[in-house]
């Protein structure tokens, strides 16, 4: 799984910035366990689909749909940098899951 686009939507009247990110696959519940891991992960089951938000601290927040390509990204403008980083760190570790 990889990121095939990546829309900078809106900016919050708090400073931060949303994004959307296009990915190569559907997101699964391999994506998710890798989420479940790093940080806060909620999931809501809309029958055989989860809606899910993830957040790490105060600064990143992630929300998505299995059976979907795209994630909902909202971060602190000052952590544009970092948050590239986290979800290309996260798709890292999905690949090495489904190679391994």
């Amino acid at each position: 799984m990889h990121i095939v686009d990546r829309i900078k939507t809106s900016k919050c009247i708090d400073g931060n910035i949303v994004s959307e990110y296009t990915l190569s696959k559907p997101i699964d519940s391999a994506f998710l366990s890798i989420l479940d891991m790093m940080g806060l992960l909620s999931i809501k089951k809309l029958g055989n689909l989860q809606m899910f938000t993830y957040r790490e601290d105060d600064w990143l927040t992630i929300k998505g749909m299995t059976g979907d390509t795209m994630l909902y990204v909202t971060h602190l403008k000052s952590k544009k940098e970092r948050t590239e980083e986290r979800i290309t760190f996260f798709l890292e570790q999905y690949r090495k899951e489904e190679e391994g």
